[in-house]
């Protein structure tokens, strides 16, 4: 801005709840940044000591527990407008700017995914949701690609649909036809209804259920499929962690979603006895999938996962027969073999500097006891 040249008009807009990005918020910002205004996000009702005084205020409420956060911030600006199925308002972003499907994701600068409706409005009238009086039956609003922001964001999309299923068949399938052939990710965060849900819906939704993991080329590449044991293939118990790596130390495949699964996982498996065996060149340590198992990979905290506190002792073995033996009484006596830090594991050795911690769990003496 040039020197002395007048000041641009501060609109604040003010996240009083949720966790998502909050599409009313972000249609304002993209607005008044059309109209040459500063835009000021934040999630703090009390103004900050060196604050400007704002020309606007915003605030949105989503729930109806933040009840009291909101009076505070009603309190705080009185001049402020406010929404939100949390607040007793009916007012919506598109009696203040009309339709303007245009957002400002800069205010959520960390949020990787693309985020919105395809279809407003909902089938039922449920007596605690204001959605029927707000946005009446469903109507379709827009396609995937409307709402993908496009290259280089992934391909990862949540819906706030409140009824996916409720919007005329052919917007639906059109939808869902979207998603398959752009090989999107889809979170209908939610929720679908399974009492109305149809027969041909529930198929379609366990499609996309099917496609929201690794596929087979994900894994075993396309045109260069090899045997597990030729040392080529991109599954050769030297090469898996690689393989694996590739889409689980990405932050756009794995943290940018909502998986909730952390991107240092081959950091800590390298610093693991599996790893460091492997690098001198034993081939039947441990790797990603003896632990996690391959087709069937499943949350820790998930009863039927291999990796279950409650199923860590009958996990997938090893791929020595006499390793698995031996890992498995190593386990139980919290023996040790008590190699020096640093040395070379000998010809042949599978549980070298392994040792069991008080509550079962393997460690190295000779690494790090991080889990992979």
């Amino acid at each position: 801005m040039p020197s002395g040249g007048p000041v641009p008009k501060l609109v604040r807009l003010v996240q009083l709840d949720g966790k998502l990005p909050n599409l009313a918020l972000m249609k304002l910002a993209h607005w008044h940044r059309q109209q040459g205004w500063d835009v000021q996000f934040t999630r703090h009702v009390d103004r900050g000591i060196l604050d400007r005084e704002p020309d606007a205020v915003y605030g949105s409420c989503i729930f109806k527990y933040s009840r009291q956060h909101l009076t505070r911030f009603v309190q705080q600006w009185p001049q402020a407008v406010v929404g939100g199925t949390g607040s007793d308002s009916l007012l919506n972003v598109e009696h203040l700017i009309g339709q303007h499907e245009h957002y400002d994701y800069s205010i959520y600068p960390g949020y990787l995914p693309s985020i919105g409706f395809t279809q407003r409005g909902c089938r039922l009238k449920c007596g605690f949701c204001v959605v029927p009086q707000k946005e009446g039956r469903p109507i379709p609003v827009n396609s995937i690609r409307d709402i993908w922001r496009g290259e280089p964001y992934p391909k990862d999309v949540v819906l706030l649909d409140n009824d996916f299923f409720g919007q005329p068949p052919e917007e639906w399938k059109a939808r869902v036809n979207e998603l398959i052939d752009g090989q999107f990710r889809v979170s209908f965060n939610q929720g679908l209804n399974v009492r109305l849900i149809h027969e041909e819906g529930a198929h379609w939704r366990r499609v996309l259920e099917d496609l929201q993991g690794a596929t087979c080329s994900d894994c075993h590449r396309s045109h260069d499929i090899l045997p597990r044991d030729d040392p080529a293939s991109s599954m050769h118990p030297r090469r898996e962690p690689a393989t694996c790596a590739a889409c689980h130390s990405s932050a756009a495949s794995i943290s940018g979603w909502y998986y909730g699964v952390k991107t240092d996982r081959l950091g800590t498996y390298q610093e693991s006895y599996h790893s460091r065996a492997l690098k001198y060149g034993d081939e039947r340590v441990a790797t990603c999938t003896d632990c996690h198992e391959d087709h069937a990979v499943r949350a820790a905290t998930d009863r039927a996962s291999a990796i279950h506190p409650d199923n860590l002792p009958r996990s997938t073995p090893p791929r020595s027969p006499k390793a698995s033996s031996t890992i498995a009484r190593r386990r139980t006596a919290g023996s040790s073999a008590g190699a020096p830090r640093g040395s070379r594991p000998p010809s042949g050795a599978t549980t070298w500097g392994l040792s069991t911690s008080a509550t079962g769990s393997p460690s190295s003496s000779g690494s790090s006891s991080r889990p992979c």
